[in-house]
């Protein structure tokens, strides 16, 4: 203010920057941006006409990265982007590969919440690049992670692990823990994805120890989050509960919308798990409103899916089939990975009401990629999705049902035998409700003994 009343423009913006950089350091996002927007005010007014263009360029930049942390942590991603398409000109007009480097890798953040993973790929590969010309490794590997993403969220999981691999081996060589914590996260993605919990958690635990080291605790509340993720799969759901509350807790006390909406669905799968479906329905209307609130596509699909297992659960098929209606068309409209994950609910509530053509029909996506493709497609939670099916054909006489049945058993006990421990491996058999399903299935099965329908 005094610096305003002098007339010292640039000596009253560098206040601005500082004061917002410190509130963002506390994790004061509205006071930071106010900072932010007060800056930017005084920089496009007359006071500041005829400064020193380097400096008036560089502290713009300054709050510009600063605006679009905040927006981005906020979950106000509409103005976020104009924010990134700020700092994508202000690069370009001082011709700067380094700031076009940041200002790419600042938009993949936004495509890969906005679930855009084809311009994911595109900006990811243009930061990287920038990013090479100007000698900024800490950024290249940092675009690389975003990269692994794209093809990971469109199918290339070898791609996807490949270039996770060579980052987490570059962050290593350079000594940069946060990035590193990235690429470890991802890797976890890939033995999720592989079905292999027990590396899954070991990647996670990593991932946790890389953030600590960073003293990020950005990085550090995403991996609390994803570890009790892993617990959960693992079907440990005391350790689970554990870290998915301190997870949820961290998100909260740092304002990170983003990341609140996984670490709510964690906990709904968790309370369906253990029977309390009206806290799972509770908390997964809760992820639905948050997801809707900050235009989260990446995560409402999946949200609206975990509505629609609760209410299941509560013998609410309304409202099961308002939520897997609306998960599927938000899918099929934003080409996210959940339009398998809604047929398989649509496909158990026809069951459950005795619609077994009905049940067919929801499940013929799954069959018919499969047929088509001999892998298994891409869902949130596939080997329940080949469960359904299962049940399904078995349900209508389908000789193929016995084929199912056998490979999501052996697939399940694969899975198990990678888990050396023998009771954590016998939780997983036994606490999962899928695998209870699965193991009851193939005993009744051996007994010759009919498929049951649920």
């Amino acid at each position: 203010h005094h610096f305003e009343q002098a007339g010292d423009a640039l000596l009253a913006v560098e206040h601005h920057v500082r004061a917002a950089e410190f509130a963002a350091s506390r994790y004061a996002h509205s006071e930071a941006l106010h900072h932010v927007q007060r800056g930017l005010v005084l920089l496009d007014g007359p006071l500041a006409q005829g400064s020193a263009q380097p400096t008036e360029q560089e502290l713009r930049w300054r709050l510009l990265m600063r605006r679009d942390n905040a927006l981005r942590l906020t979950g106000q991603h509409t103005q976020q982007l104009i924010a990134i398409d700020e700092l994508a000109a202000l690069a370009e007009a001082l011709d700067d590969d380094g700031k076009r480097a940041l200002a790419y890798e600042r938009r993949t953040t936004y495509l890969l919440w906005r679930a855009d993973y084809v311009g994911l790929k595109a900006a990811a590969r243009q930061a990287m690049a920038c990013a090479e010309r100007a000698g900024d490794q800490r950024t290249r590997i940092g675009a690389m992670r975003q990269l692994a993403m794209a093809h990971r969220y469109l199918g290339d999981w070898d791609a996807a692990e490949r270039l996770a691999r060579q980052g987490l081996a570059q962050a290593r060589e350079l000594g940069l823990p946060k990035i590193e914590g990235s690429h470890l996260n991802l890797l976890a993605m890939v033995a999720q994805h592989r079905q292999d919990p027990r590396a899954r958690l070991r990647w996670h635990e990593q991932e946790l120890a890389c953030a600590r080291a960073a003293n990020h605790p950005l990085n550090e509340l995403s991996a609390t989050a994803n570890l009790g993720g892993a617990w959960l799969e693992l079907g440990e759901l005391f350790a689970a509960r554990r870290f998915t509350q301190e997870g949820l807790r961290m998100t909260r006390a740092y304002g990170e919308r983003n990341y609140e909406c996984g670490t709510l669905l964690y906990l709904s799968k968790l309370e369906r798990w253990v029977g309390q479906g009206a806290a799972a329905l509770s908390l997964a209307r809760e992820a639905v409103a948050l997801a809707q609130q900050v235009a989260l596509k990446r995560w409402e699909p999946d949200a609206w899916c975990h509505v629609g297992e609760a209410a299941l659960d509560l013998g609410d098929y309304a409202a099961a089939a308002e939520a897997f209606d609306t998960a599927m068309a938000l899918s099929l409209a934003d080409k996210t990975v959940s339009a398998l994950d809604a047929g398989a609910g649509l496909a158990r509530l026809a069951l459950m009401q005795g619609d077994v053509a009905g049940a067919m029909m929801h499940v013929q996506a799954a069959l018919d990629g499969e047929a088509s493709t001999g892998a298994r497609q891409e869902a949130q939670d596939p080997r329940h999705i080949a469960l359904m099916c299962t049940l399904v054909l078995s349900s209508a006489g389908d000789a193929r049902a016995s084929e199912w049945l056998e490979r999501v058993y052996r697939e399940l006990m694969a899975s198990a035998a990678l888990i050396s421990d023998e009771a954590l491996r016998q939780g997983y058999l036994a606490n999962i409700p899928n695998h209870r399903a699965i193991l009851a299935a193939w005993a009744l099965a051996q007994s010759d003994a009919v498929v049951p329908t649920r």
